[in-house]
């Protein structure tokens, strides 16, 4: 096995590890639960560090990061994902569905480690160029928004469901979920925008039309139209946040896709 798969799987013991103690601090009760959740701050910190070792030996062994390798893709939203979850959850001092996340990370690290190989098909002129690293570090970002996004409107979701059964777990505040999932939404609306920017601007100079042909373009567009919906919807009104939590889903669905599932569904669909 190579050294940066030994990275992943260290990875991925550290998420499944840091989601038992998440999952511990749920049921420990309100008073007891903080106890909990910094271990598990601690141990998902020590999961990004591993992924962005595991990046950093597979850009090293193919001597450039290529948006067209889908595991260097794969482990870099897991990392972005990582980073922007323990940013919020520490500047914010409020948990955003901590569990959630790491569960939803564990599953693209298994995917970069077990599920696909490095590899890509665009020539070196191309996956090299600035403007490209830009655009695709921009949709990362973007879509690790969108997916810590989708994992607190999903919190918020289970939340609502168990605490309307008279299940006594220790979930945080829902105006602090609100909080996390509208913060993860403005970061992802701004870094979405900047990589189709950029990528647009890339296109008409290169080809001198707005657009390359890559379908995973048109999937982050509409993760980000999505995405512009919920930041948008938080106006409506009181209900405002069920609508929200449930765009920032979609966001995260259509994000996740677009990056990782897009060339595997054309060749299944004939397309």
């Amino acid at each position: 096995m190579s050294s940066d798969a030994w990275a992943l799987a260290v990875a991925a013991l550290l998420l499944a590890a840091a989601a038992v103690v998440e999952a511990a601090a749920l049921a420990a009760g309100p008073e007891r639960a903080a106890r909990w959740r910094l271990p598990g701050l601690w141990l998902a910190a020590a999961a990004t560090v591993a992924l962005v070792v595991a990046l950093t030996l597979a850009v090293v062994a193919r001597q450039a990061w290529s948006p067209f390798d889908l595991q260097q893709i794969a482990v870099s939203l897991a990392a972005a994902t990582l980073v922007i979850y323990l940013v919020l959850a520490i500047g914010l001092k409020a948990g955003g569905g901590g569990l959630l996340v790491d569960l939803a990370v564990l599953a693209l690290t298994l995917f970069a480690w077990l599920g696909v190989r490095p590899g890509g098909s665009a020539p070196d002129s191309i996956q090299r160029g600035l403007a490209i690293q830009v655009q695709w570090a921009s949709f990362i970002v973007g879509s690790g928004g969108a997916l810590v996004a989708g994992c607190a409107g999903l919190a918020l979701a289970l939340r609502a469901r168990l605490i309307g059964r008279g299940r006594e777990l220790a979930w945080p505040r829902r105006t602090d979920l609100h909080h996390f999932l509208s913060v993860a939404v403005g970061l992802a609306s701004v870094a979405l925008a900047a990589g189709l920017a950029v990528g647009t601007w890339w296109a008409w100079q290169a080809t001198g039309s707005p657009g390359t042909g890559d379908p995973r373009v048109a999937w982050l567009v509409a993760a980000w139209l999505v995405v512009l919906m919920a930041v948008w919807v938080y106006r409506l009104g009181e209900r405002s946040g069920r609508w929200a939590a449930i765009l920032s889903l979609v966001a995260a669905a259509l994000a996740v896709t677009g990056l990782l599932a897009v060339t595997d569904l054309r060749l299944i669909l004939g397309l």
